[in-house]
Parts: C-alpha cells; sequence; structure tokens
C-alpha cells in the first residue's frame, strides 16, 4: 500500500489513483491488459511519444464484445461505391483519443493490417478516415483490434471543434498588426512629416487596419449586427464600436491631415487582442468536448427479420419484426420470440441482466446480451419510445448554456452606458461646449476625438480577454484532475452548488460488479480457467465481463477451447463442449448461494461472488461534502436492497436516498430539490431526463456516452477526488471574475471622466488600454492561482475548501 494513502499515476493513463498493493501499477485492468499487449507489439515508443500526456482509462472496454454489424454494412457500401480500380473510403468517428502517441499507435496499427489501408487520425475533429483496396482489408478487424488497445471507433458523427476560422483570423491580424506598428513606429520616434516615405508608411499603416478590419474587425461586427437583428445585445457589440470608431477616426485623421486622430496601429493590434482572447476562450471548450467522441449507441436504423435492407429508425411500427445483434439496444419496447437476456443498466442502472420470456417484453433502452442474432416484434412506434425521449436531449443539450445571470445583466448595462455616454459626451461637444473664439471650428474634430477616446479606452478588454482567460485558467485546474467542462456558463453555475445528488451505479460504484471471491479461480487447473476464459468472453453480461476482465489481467488464453463453440441457454447461463467432449458451463446457481457457478459435467468447479464497489474515495469525498455545506442525496433504479448498504456505508440518511426510480422518477425529485443550486452526477440513459432539470450536472468518461453531450462536465479515472478540486476552483474562478468587473467599472468610470473632459486623446487612450487587459489579466491569474496544497495543484483530495 502506499504510505498514508497517497495517489500514484498510472503507468499506462496516467490517471491518479490509490494502490491496494505495493506493486499494484495500473488504476484498472484494461491498463494492465493494454501496457502489456503495447509492449509484447513493440510499440514502447508509444509512452515516449506521449510522455506526459493523461489518457482515459481502458477499464472494461478491451474486453468487451461489441457489435460491428453496422461497421461491416457501411464498408461494403463503400467498397461498392469504389467502382473497378477505385479504393473504398469510409471516415468514422473515434474517441480515446487524448495525444500524439495516440495517433502514432493507431496508424501503427492500421499499417500492419492486412491489405494495408491507409488511414488517418483527425484528433481534433475525434475522427478516422480509411482508405483501402475493396476486398483486401476488414474494417470490422482493424475496429475490434483498436478496441482491444482503448479506443472506440463509431459511425460517422458531426463532432463540435469551435470556429475552425477563428485561428486564420488570429494568425492574419497578427501580421496585420506588426506591419501597422512597423510603419507607424517611425512617426513616433520623430520621423519629420516631410520625410520622402512618410506619406507610404501612413498608407501601409492604413492598408494594414484596413486588412485587419475587414478579416478580424467583421467577426465582431457581424455578431453584434446578428444579435442586434434578433433583438438581443451582445457582448461583442461595444467591441465592434470601438474598433469602427477607432477606424473611422483613424481615417478621418488621415484623411483631414490630424496627426492626433491617426492610430492605425492600434486598431489592428487591438483587433487582434480581442480575436486572441475569444480563440483562448472556443478552444478551451472545444478541446474538452473533444476528448471524447459522439457515441451513444442509438442506431440510426434498424434490420427487417426478412432480410431486407436496414430500415430508418422512424419507420419502425407496432407488429415489426426486426433483427437484432449481441450488445446492440432495444430500440422500443418489443416481444421476444425466445428466452433470452436482456440488461437493464443502461435506463435503470440496474446491473443484473434477467431473462425474457418467449412472449415477455424487452424494454426499450435495455441491451441484449444474448449470443445469436435475436428476433423481436414491436410494440410501440420509435416516436413513443422511451428511448427517443431520453435520447431527444443529446443534439439540444450540446448547445451553449447560459452564463451567470447577473454578470450577464451588468454587461448589458454596461454596454448600453458605454453607448449612451459616448454618444451623449459627442453630442454634447458638438452643440454646447464653450469653446476659445476662432476655435469653433474644431467641434466636429473634438465630438469625435472625444467619442473615439471613449469607445476606444472603455472597450470591454475584461469582457474580452480576461474573462475568457479565467475560463481558460479554470479549466486547466480542473482538467489537472481529470474534470472537463464542456459548456459556456458552468463555472458560475458550480459556484453555486448547496445540494450534490448521485446516482448510484456508475457514479458512487464503478458501474460493474467486482469479484469477491477471486481465489475461487486460484483454486482451477490451467484448463479449467481456459474453459471459463472461453464461456466468460463471448457474453456482454456484467457477470462474464467482470471474469473476463479478471482472467485477463492474470493473462489466461482460451487455449484448447479458442474454437469450440458457446451456446447460451437462455435464463441460466453458457456452455461449450471441450476437445474431450466434456461439457464446461458457466451459470446462475440455483441454489442462490453465489452469483454465478462454474462446472464441468456434474462437478461444480467453482462459485463466484459479486458486489456493487464504491468508487475508492467516495466516502471521504461525501464526507467532504457534507463538512462544507453541502447536502448529499443517492437515487437509483436498482433494488432497494442493493441503494441501502451504499447510502449506509456513506452515511446518507434514509430520507435522502431512494430506490427502483424510474427516469421520469429522477427527473421529479432533482425539480423537488433544485433551487438553481444542484449538481446531479449521473452516467446512463436513466439520468437523461434528470440532466435536463438540474441547475449542473457530471457524468464518468464511460462506455455509454449519451451523457458526455448534455453533460457541463465530464470526469476521468475512478475516483471523486476531482469533485474536491473543481468545487473551490469555481469559487475562486467567481471572486475573480467579481474583482475583474470591480476593477473595470472603476477604471471605466474614471477612464470615461477623464474622455467626456476632453483631457484624453486616442492615443493616451491607446495606452490606457492594453494597460486596462494587463491590470484585469493579473486579477484573473493571481485569483485563480492554486493556493500551495489545494485541490486544484494537481491532486485530488478530500478537501473542499
Amino acid at each position: 500500500m502506499s504510505a498514508g494513502g497517497d495517489t500514484v499515476p498510472c503507468e499506462h493513463c496516467g490517471t491518479p489513483f490509490k494502490p491496494r498493493a505495493a506493486d499494484e501499477r495500473f488504476c484498472c485492468n484494461g491498463c494492465g491488459h493494454v501496457y502489456a499487449i503495447i509492449h509484447e507489439g513493440g510499440f514502447e515508443r508509444f509512452y515516449e511519444i506521449g510522455a506526459g500526456a493523461r489518457l482515459r482509462p481502458v477499464e472494461g472496454l478491451a474486453f468487451e464484445q461489441r457489435d460491428y454489424g453496422w461497421l461491416a454494412e457501411l464498408a461494403a457500401a463503400a467498397e461498392g461505391a469504389a467502382g473497378e480500380g477505385g479504393a473504398a473510403a469510409l471516415e468514422l468517428s473515434l474517441s480515446g483519443v487524448s495525444c500524439a502517441a495516440c495517433v502514432w499507435l493507431i496508424e501503427k496499427l492500421a499499417d500492419r493490417s492486412d491489405g494495408a489501408p491507409v488511414a488517418r487520425v483527425d484528433a481534433g475533429r475525434g475522427a478516422m478516415s480509411l482508405s483501402w483496396e475493396p476486398g483486401a482489408f476488414d474494417p470490422v478487424a482493424l475496429a475490434r483490434e483498436l478496441q482491444g488497445y482503448g479506443y472506440e471507433v463509431g459511425p460517422p458523427g458531426a463532432v463540435p471543434v469551435g470556429d475552425a476560422s477563428l485561428i486564420k483570423r488570429v494568425s492574419l491580424c497578427a501580421a496585420f498588426a506588426m506591419n501597422a506598428m512597423a510603419f507607424t513606429l517611425p512617426r513616433y520616434l520623430g520621423m519629420p512629416e516631410d520625410f520622402v516615405l512618410a506619406g507610404l508608411f501612413e498608407f501601409v499603416a492604413a492598408i494594414s487596419a484596413t486588412l485587419a478590419m475587414a478579416v478580424g474587425g467583421s467577426y465582431f461586427i457581424s455578431r453584434a449586427v446578428r444579435a442586434l437583428q434578433a433583438g438581443a445585445v451582445h457582448i461583442d457589440l461595444p467591441i465592434a464600436l470601438g474598433v469602427t470608431a477607432a477606424f473611422g477616426g483613424s481615417l478621418f485623421g488621415w484623411v483631414a491631415g490630424y496627426e492626433p486622430l491617426l492610430y492605425f496601429d492600434f486598431v489592428a493590434i487591438f483587433i487582434f487582442l480581442m480575436l486572441g482572447g475569444r480563440w483562448l476562450q472556443e478552444r478551451t471548450l472545444a478541446r474538452s468536448r473533444n476528448r471524447l467522441a459522439e457515441r451513444h449507441g442509438v442506431p440510426d436504423t434498424f434490420r427487417p427479420a426478412d432480410g431486407g435492407a436496414p430500415q430508418p429508425l422512424a419507420s419502425i411500427a407496432p407488429g415489426t419484426r426486426y433483427l437484432l445483434r449481441p450488445g446492440a439496444l432495444v430500440p422500443v419496447a418489443s416481444t421476444v420470440a425466445r428466452e433470452a437476456p436482456f440488461g437493464l443498466g443502461w435506463i435503470s442502472g440496474e446491473a443484473e441482466a434477467p431473462p425474457v420470456p418467449p412472449g415477455g417484453t424487452a424494454p426499450s433502452g435495455s441491451t441484449y446480451l444474448g449470443s445469436g442474432e435475436a428476433t423481436l416484434i414491436a410494440r410501440e412506434g420509435w416516436d413513443s419510445s422511451l428511448l427517443k425521449r431520453l435520447t431527444a436531449g443529446a443534439k439540444a443539450g450540446g448547445a451553449e448554456a447560459a452564463g451567470d445571470p447577473r454578470l450577464a445583466r451588468i454587461i448589458s448595462r454596461y454596454i448600453a452606458a458605454v453607448i449612451a455616454v459616448g454618444f451623449g459626451g459627442a453630442a454634447w461637444w458638438l452643440l454646447a461646449s464653450e469653446l476659445p473664439v476662432g476655435e469653433e471650428h474644431e467641434r466636429p474634430r473634438l465630438a469625435l476625438q472625444v467619442a473615439v477616446s471613449l469607445f476606444v479606452v472603455s472597450c470591454p478588454c475584461a469582457l474580452g480577454v480576461a474573462l475568457p482567460l479565467a475560463e481558460r485558467l479554470a479549466a486547466a485546474a480542473a482538467a489537472r484532475v481529470g474534470a472537463y467542462p464542456q459548456r459556456h456558463g458552468f463555472w458560475p453555475r458550480l459556484a453555486r452548488v448547496r445540494k450534490a445528488v448521485f446516482d448510484k451505479t456508475g457514479t458512487l460504484t464503478l458501474g460493474r460488479p467486482a469479484l469477491v471471491s477471486e481465489d475461487a479461480i486460484d483454486w482451477l487447473d490451467d484448463r479449467a480457467r481456459s474453459a471459463l476464459v472461453r464461456l466468460a468472453g463471448t457474453s456482454p453480461h456484467p457477470v462474464s465481463r467482470a471474469l473476463a476482465e479478471e482472467l485477463a489481467a492474470r493473462r489466461v488464453g482460451a487455449a484448447e477451447f479458442a474454437d469450440c463453440e458457446v451456446a447460451e441457454r437462455p435464463g441460466r447461463g453458457l456452455a461449450l463442449t471441450g476437445p474431450d467432449g466434456a461439457e464446461w458451463r458457466l451459470e446462475r446457481d440455483e441454489r442462490a448461494l453465489a452469483d454465478a457457478v462454474f462446472a464441468r459435467g456434474g462437478e461444480t468447479l467453482a462459485r463466484f461472488e459479486f458486489r456493487d464497489v464504491l468508487r475508492e474515495d467516495a466516502g471521504e469525498q461525501v464526507a467532504a461534502l457534507r463538512r462544507t455545506g453541502i447536502e448529499v442525496y443517492l437515487m437509483s433504479g436498482d433494488r432497494e436492497e442493493k441503494v441501502r448498504p451504499v447510502a449506509e456505508q456513506l452515511g446518507i440518511p434514509p430520507e435522502h436516498w431512494r430506490a427502483r426510480m424510474s427516469p421520469d422518477q429522477k427527473a421529479a425529485w432533482v425539480r423537488e430539490l433544485d433551487a438553481r443550486d444542484t449538481l446531479y452526477l449521473g452516467d446512463g440513459a436513466n439520468d437523461s431526463l434528470a440532466f435536463d432539470v438540474a441547475s449542473c450536472t457530471a457524468t464518468p468518461a464511460t462506455e455509454v456516452g449519451l451523457l458526455q453531450d448534455k453533460a457541463d462536465l465530464y470526469f476521468l479515472g475512478r475516483g471523486l477526488g476531482w469533485l474536491g478540486a473543481v468545487l473551490p476552483i469555481a469559487r475562486r474562478r467567481r471572486r475573480a471574475v467579481r474583482r475583474v468587473v470591480a476593477f473595470s467599472v472603476a477604471y471605466n468610470l474614471a477612464a470615461a471622466a477623464l474622455a467626456l473632459s476632453g483631457h484624453m486623446n486616442p492615443l493616451l487612450a491607446a495606452i490606457l488600454m492594453p494597460l486596462s487587459s494587463a491590470a484585469t489579466v493579473g486579477i484573473v491569474v493571481s485569483g485563480l492561482k492554486a493556493r500551495a496544497g489545494s485541490p486544484a495543484g494537481g491532486r485530488p483530495v478530500s478537501r473542499l475548501a
């Protein structure tokens, strides 16, 4: 054991975990398995290329049985469309890609595949493109191999990547800004007005500022205009007014020959700074979103039982007979033709998979866990199904969420005040100001100077640069503990959290049963272990998956049983006949002495018991939440006898936990509890409706990713230590933002007074603006800087304050 219960990094993925033994090196069996096959395959350079990178824990992904029938159909269609002598091409979604090492490994695995396909991985989009000679390559085989290494191949789909044009705009505006500075600097250094090249220098600076306006200024102007057309005031409006006023004033000064209004260099620099701040914000969100691809597993089509072509899921109707492959979701409530097991974990959190008898109903959203294709008869249409309801919000959930309402009101009022004061000040200087005799003709110039100076000096640098930086710093601190925010407005809502509501399975627990009786495997001889590997490895049932994972960690292979056919016995278990004619079985324990029995012929060889496993630090994190005044609640679709021990172990009082809850009941309870101060943590489709009503949401990075597109945050690892880090981060960010806003208000009041009094020209405004930006950035950096030993420093701990 590690001293004092300290965490150590997993040797494969880097996730901090608490080892249970002194020689434990991996956070899960999956990571140990992948680490071993990487070295066996000669890919040790993977760890050199990815030094320091944080990967997603593999967990049970490498051992699961996945249905790739959809990929075989896509590959066949791609080869059919290739034509004679052409190459087949296919683009697929790909999740689990975390760094350049992942890209290198995936492309190496593709290169050594039969048929030598050309594979190109786009980590930013979470996509992989394949090109191959028809008939020479099997994409399904590559997908299964990649799954064994911890990467998930999915159907092609759109993955949010942010505004890709921003980086191009930023790069171009950087060049324009440097050009404008270079050709304006001689004037600041005392270049005579009659210098032969003075006019050319001014012309080049003007062209550079014009190009910056066309490329960068148009970004803010167009967004502000679209918002106004929609009846809203956008944060980009004062930025748009500032750059427009600055550019217009510079053009006027150039044409009128009035040097104090010539600041083309400032226009270009200002646009570059504003775009850079916006790019930082968008890049942070895009990187968090793209850590995982969209992969909620709901197909777009179903396969008719008569063998016809796949049909759109929306066309399924009561009475439709269709086929379902092992591991696939049941799209609509359906009648089962023969007895088969259907897992309810995706919709209820129930880890068990009870058999459904012939004529019984498989619920919409359940998972078929049999060993062969099943024939089902739809009892409802797609539009009426639970699965349709649970997945309908996934796309909408990815939209940007609203930010802090109070801050939004402050920003709107600030924008309105800047506009009103700017135009009001210009009107006063134009119409009512008293000027010395003989200088009345200066009114238009002075009015324009006041307006330009006010818009320039009052442009919301705190909003355009400092607040995006606060988002990035907070996100970076959260990433160090394995938490990744992915929606706008998350941090203000998290700072208000006073209630934490946990789903049990997959959130407080690890989402799959753990083998309690490990010594039962130790008592088996090598031949029996090989038979058990073959049996457990063919079924996606949670018990089989747990056994397969444990055996894989012990490096047990199927050996002589590798080619033996495994038969499913509906409602009982699995069986195979060995080369010597002996029958081996993995089945339910009819005597209820254990969860599963392994037998040869009439002899029981082993009994296996399983239990729900709490995340390793769940107890201390729940206790830490309560110490800081946060109320903790627990809900589950599981049976009461499974929920009660977890609640008692965590010290959650009876009135704060409920069992056997449907998705609708979960949503109703969250709605009852929520006063814009609730954090809901869930991991499955049964939590989807509760996610829609909770103020703030989080989900683990699991193999079922529906909620990753709806959640405000997803987290990696086997523990909840990230929770003890992100809450203080949110509160520090809130304090820093409030200080920035306070400074911005004070600064703008003072600057506006100088501008309105006529004591500020645009050049002074151009100097004050970047200084105010530097000050607001300093406030953010110091406010979000992690204290020594604080959670944000990179290690999950239990303290919340």
